[in-house]
């Protein structure tokens, strides 16, 4: 398939059978988490919507693009039993970060300028 039989409506498809995929992981995990749990992402998508300033399509999460397909973030909370303990404890383990490959990253997806 080439990129001129990808259409809007393939795409919406496509993006549909991903979140059907993933909230069906997610509902065999939800048996198992007791008290509140967050479903959530990063940032939402553009599937063909248009630009408000240009007659184009836009698809994905373009750089420099604000607009709510880019930036409602979803939200889903689900509450059963009881909640959860939470621990004050010190980390395990060391973990190293890169700052400066996580500002690169940030950069990258448009969230810092």
């Amino acid at each position: 398939m080439s990129e001129k039989d990808v259409n809007r409506k393939l795409v919406r498809e496509a993006y549909a059978e991903n979140v059907e995929q993933v909230a069906a992981a997610v509902d065999n995990l939800l048996p198992e988490l007791t008290g509140k749990t967050v479903i959530t992402a990063d940032h939402g998508e553009m599937l063909g919507e248009r630009f408000r300033y240009v007659p184009i399509r836009g698809y994905g999460h373009p750089f420099g693009v604000y607009n709510e397909y880019t930036t409602k973030v979803p939200w889903n909370v689900i509450e059963t039993g009881e909640r959860k303990d939470i621990i004050d404890e010190k980390p395990t383990q060391d973990i190293n970060v890169d700052l400066d490959a996580v500002d690169d990253q940030l950069r990258n997806l448009g969230y810092v300028l």
